[in-house]
């Protein structure tokens, strides 16, 4: 389901774009603007909700699995928040090693440089 809707998401950003020429190059905008009461049935086809449907969902069945096998409220979160953090670490710049030694000193004192703002 959430392949699905984020397949939603991109063909619906994907056909609703029209790309006007004007002398200064091409403007993307959408047909919101050019077709009338548009907006109305935008409202009847919103996707967005089904990802925090599909996901708490699953985060219920993922807790519920969890108490069965007596997993304490805390573990259970640490390690959701865990399985979130690491994949995004990279992207966020925690753990990148291309600041000079002195800037990591500086601001990840005792991290070894593995440091993160947040």
């Amino acid at each position: 389901m959430r392949a699905f809707s984020l397949l939603i998401v991109v063909a619906w950003h994907w056909v609703f774009t029209i790309v006007i020429w004007k002398d200064d190059g091409p403007h993307a905008t959408n047909p919101i603007g050019f077709t009338t009461g548009l907006w109305a049935v935008t409202w009847l086809l919103q996707v967005m909700p089904l990802f925090f449907y599909v996901g708490g969902y699953s985060h219920l069945v993922a807790w519920r699995r969890a108490q069965a096998k007596g997993e304490h409220l805390g573990s259970f979160v640490l390690r959701r928040l865990r399985g979130l953090a690491v994949p995004a670490s990279p992207r966020s710049g925690c753990g990148s090693r291309s600041a000079s030694p002195s800037e990591r000193s500086s601001t990840c004192a005792g991290s070894g440089g593995r440091c993160c703002s947040w």
